[in-house]
């Protein structure tokens, strides 16, 4: 009887440093939850999108929620540099109606510019997790209060 075939490796994913591989997953993370939504989002998912083991994720993250909480600090902050450089504050006497024209083409134009940043903020939906809609709520309604 012969031996059974060895099966061939997986190459090895080249190393990069911790940040780099840090924006790696997220921005892995952030691309399954526009395509696939929310429940999409795993430690196995990311690692498959990157194509590397899941320990890789695992030493950039020590799981799912923390690394769902970096997501959200980093396109918290992102949406919100782009509100800020895009909606100017209204004219204090004039053409409002013209502002108001103006702030919504913009604003489509960032969020069209933008889709990833965007789409799962804006298309939060029940498969959303509640930590996730529940900061995106409060979010808007900071943004509101602007």
């Amino acid at each position: 009887m012969s031996a059974p075939a060895a099966r061939p490796r997986r190459p090895y994913t080249p190393r990069m440093p911790a940040e780099q591989r840090r924006d790696q997953v997220l921005d892995a993370a952030l691309q399954i939850i526009a395509r696939d939504g929310y429940a999409a989002v795993s430690i196995d998912a990311i690692a498959r999108e990157i194509d590397v083991t899941r320990p890789v994720v695992y030493n950039v993250f020590d799981g799912l929620g923390p690394l769902l909480h970096a997501l959200l600090d980093r396109q918290q902050q992102r949406a919100v540099s782009q509100l800020l450089a895009t909606v100017a504050a209204p004219p204090a006497a004039g053409d409002l109606t013209g502002y108001l024209r103006r702030t919504i083409v913009d604003l489509v134009a960032m969020v069209a510019d933008n889709p990833l940043t965007w789409k799962p903020i804006l298309l939060a939906a029940i498969d959303t997790p509640p930590v996730v809609r529940e900061r995106i709520e409060r979010e808007r309604e900071s943004v509101r209060a602007r």
